[in-house]
């Protein structure tokens, strides 16, 4: 398709809002067709409330015809197209695919469920939690037996913890974690998003002091232990001076890198240039250029050494003592605190982190039970179970098929409405998708990929049936679909031959010379004076400030108003034949006006001139190609009401005055 146009790109994005799914189902009778093709009454309401939203005074008899005309067109523009068979090309259907995938998505989200999910992670970043866990391990797609054998392991843990033995000591015993000798299973201070959704429940729900349950997440089971839990800390954004550890440095050579970065220390504090020092001294390449700045950070995103320490600093410009990490010594300087945001200013970013967190999990289990309850899900339990017990080991390299002793791959795994999925169907998807279970044995390879499958199924089926659960939806993608079709049809027939037929623009030009030729015009304000005195004092003051390009006609007026002038008319003005009018009309500069009977005279500043003529083809071709588009369209849309029968029902229009008028 055509990607010149860029309008029909925003057009489609300010459609692309959450829609409340409505149950009436829409109402057939036609308003009009066009080659007996109908087009329905509800449609016609739909489109015309909502592009007229909130603008009651266009709810009238005479507005609805004329929109009416304007839908007619449009449909008639898009029956051509059809007849030129753009719905058919590849170009097209994908682009339309595109668009439907984001509508969709309203509809296939647990909007209260993601709520919900939205207001507690924002309450406990409000919080940070401080724990210690210990892990055992045990493979998600690991055997009943295996994991069995993995939770009475926690479970014997947990009780020795519960019953006052040191948590230290226990994790270093039996932890599974790989650096646990390093961290004694102590985490640290963490918040939202930070762990795994399962473990920062644990981590959130259980008392400070006490030890939670075990608690099973994709790594195995934890058993957690809560030192603290404090008001959350915000972010801090800081400088940094580093100096860099060499791996196998000498005793000797690390007192000496010591002693030189509280060398530095001392500088920083006697008042030496911050960014002077960072350049000379630090070794940090990415941050030494431009003052040691290091990114914002929250707790649990930066090393515990450095996070500690700058979370201790509470005024810009402090300077921490030298501290030190694995990679080196580094002196902090505290640049700013940031408290957290609100939650509306937050919700962007926690939406897409519940969308990419575990959490969304929850959500997603929510809408499939929902699914399965509005779409009569009937699992045939007896054929399930010979196909678990008929799995093996085939799954693991795409080549499984079924044993057609008992069962054939036709019976029936499944039921949703009036869709039947069968064995064969479910053979289908293990052969294409056992990449995705990699681990564990057949059985738990079969559990995985036969949840994978009726779950892809009932999605697949609600995606296939919305626009029939859901009128409005069905509303939305024609417009998408039909709105496609006509930019593509306009680009052809007018927009490209209006821009580039050089020819036809120059006839249309020339054809239409009055449309382009501008009236005689000034900016001009007209002063009465008292005196000869007064006028020449005026005459000098205009003379400096109309030349000014930078002076307005409002300007003339406030520097020129005075106890001896008065202003007796002002604005933009056309010549026109009013001779009252035309005297005034003159080039840029200021006139005396002499009144012949009276003899007082008035003041006349021109601070614009506009002789007006013909305007030149070249410094208007763009007004000329959109003149020259509507002239097309016109001819375009008269051809296509004689190639088309258009047929109004004047009783079903009558139903729409009745409905949508006010």
């Amino acid at each position: 398709m055509n990607q010149k146009y860029p309008y029909f790109i925003l057009y489609i994005l300010s459609l692309l809002i959450i829609h409340q799914p409505v149950s009436a189902q829409p109402d057939s009778r036609t308003l009009f067709a066009i080659d007996y093709e109908p087009v329905s009454i509800d449609e016609f309401i739909y489109i015309y409330k909502k592009n007229h939203s909130g603008n009651d005074s266009v709810f009238t008899k005479y507005d609805i015809d004329a929109y009416l005309d304007l839908y007619i067109n449009f449909k008639l523009k898009v029956k051509e197209a059809r007849s030129l068979g753009l719905d058919t090309l590849q170009s097209y259907k994908n682009e339309l695919k595109k668009y439907r995938s984001q509508l969709i998505k309203p509809y296939l989200t647990e909007k209260e469920v993601t709520k919900a999910l939205l207001a507690e992670a924002y309450d406990r970043m409000k919080y940070e939690v401080d724990i210690s866990h210990i892990l055992i391990r045990v493979n998600p797609d690991a055997s009943p037996e295996d994991t069995l054998k993995a939770y009475r392991k926690a479970i014997e843990i947990n009780n020795m913890a519960k019953k006052g033995e040191d948590f230290e000591m226990l994790a270093v015993q039996y932890s599974e974690e790989p650096m646990v000798n390093r961290t004694k299973g102590h985490l640290g201070y963490f918040t939202a998003f930070q762990m795994v959704y399962p473990f920062e429940n644990a981590a959130y729900n259980t008392p400070v002091g006490k030890i939670s349950a075990p608690v099973r997440t994709r790594f195995g089971y934890h058993v957690l232990f809560v030192h603290d839990k404090r008001p959350g800390q915000g972010k801090v954004a800081v400088s940094h001076i580093m100096i860099r550890f060499t791996p196998g440095m000498s005793p000797q050579d690390s007192l000496d890198l010591r002693n030189r970065i509280f060398e530095i220390h001392e500088r920083a504090l006697s008042g030496y240039v911050w960014d002077e020092l960072c350049r000379e001294y630090s070794e940090d390449r990415n941050t030494k250029d431009r003052g040691g700045k290091l990114s914002p950070f929250g707790v649990g995103e930066m090393l515990p050494e450095l996070a500690e320490v700058a979370f201790t600093l509470t005024e810009p410009g402090e300077i921490s003592d030298p501290v030190i990490t694995p990679y080196g010594w580094h002196i902090l300087r505290l640049d700013d605190r940031i408290p957290l945001k609100s939650f509306e200013e937050l919700k962007p970013a926690l939406s897409r982190k519940v969308e990419q967190d575990s959490r969304s999990d929850i959500s997603h289990k929510a809408l499939i039970t929902r699914l399965k309850q509005e779409n009569g899900f009937t699992e045939i339990k007896d054929v399930v179970y010979i196909v678990a017990k008929a799995v093996d080991s085939t799954t693991f390299y795409g080549s499984w098929n079924f044993p057609s002793e008992v069962i054939t791959t036709s019976d029936t795994l499944f039921a949703l409405a009036d869709s039947i999925y069968t064995v064969k169907k479910f053979e289908a998807f293990i052969n294409d998708n056992y990449r995705k279970v990699t681990s564990g044995t057949p059985s738990a390879r079969f559990r995985k990929l036969y949840v994978m499958f009726y779950e892809h199924e009932i999605i697949e089926y609600e995606k296939a049936h919305l626009e029939i659960k859901y009128p409005d939806f069905g509303f939305l993608m024609n417009e998408y679909r039909e709105g496609i079709l006509l930019f593509e049809i306009m680009d052809q027939k007018i927009w490209s031959p209006a821009s580039e037929d050089t020819l036809g623009l120059k006839s249309f030009y020339n054809n239409n010379l009055s449309d382009y030729t501008t009236k005689e015009t000034a900016s001009l304000v007209i002063f009465a004076v008292s005196n000869g005195q007064n006028a020449d004092d005026l005459i000098r003051k205009l003379k400096t400030l109309i030349p000014d390009s930078a002076v307005t006609l409002d300007t003339i007026i406030e520097k020129a108003e005075s106890d001896h002038f008065r202003i007796i008319k002002y604005g933009t003005f056309t010549k026109q034949g009013d001779h009252a009018m035309d005297e005034y009309i003159r080039e840029k500069g200021a006139y005396v006006l002499e009144n012949e009977q009276s003899g007082n005279k008035r003041i006349l500043a021109v601070k614009e001139y506009n002789p007006g003529g013909l305007q030149p083809f070249d410094e208007i071709k763009g007004n000329v190609i959109a003149d020259y588009q509507d002239f097309l369209e016109k001819e375009w849309i008269a051809l296509l009401k004689k190639k088309y029968k258009v047929k109004i029902e004047k009783r079903a229009l009558k139903q729409v005055y009745r409905t949508i008028e006010i």
